[in-house]
């Protein structure tokens, strides 16, 4: 029995190593870096951001009153150093802000 239990932990080693962030901690992780980052504070002029949503891709919908701003994840391609674990690493690519002006009829 015992060198049943060596062996398996032996084989399980390995995928320990290799183990990221859990789903939930990433998404955290991503969303503090979006409300952060002083690009899409800059995108957005300064308004104050109202929500965050996402498809469940690497793309997140930031609206801050009546603008919409896409930003995407972008993994860094960099890896930790052998026998580390952690976070993906990865930079935001911020688009432009597209902004509605309500006083503005679109029927005209």
């Amino acid at each position: 029995m015992k060198p049943a239990l060596i062996l398996t932990g032996l084989v399980a080693l390995p995928l320990i190593a290799s183990a990221a962030l859990p789903p939930q901690y990433q998404r955290q992780r991503e969303l503090v870096s979006i409300i952060e980052s002083g690009e899409v504070s800059d995108a957005l002029d300064g308004r104050p951001i109202d929500a965050i949503e996402t498809d469940g891709s690497d793309t997140y919908i930031v609206s801050a009153g009546d603008c919409k701003l896409i930003v995407e994840i972008v993994g860094t391609g960099k890896r930790m150093p052998d026998g580390w674990v952690g976070p993906r690493q990865y930079d935001l690519k911020v688009g432009e802000a597209d902004c509605t002006d309500p006083n503005v009829d679109k029927d005209k």
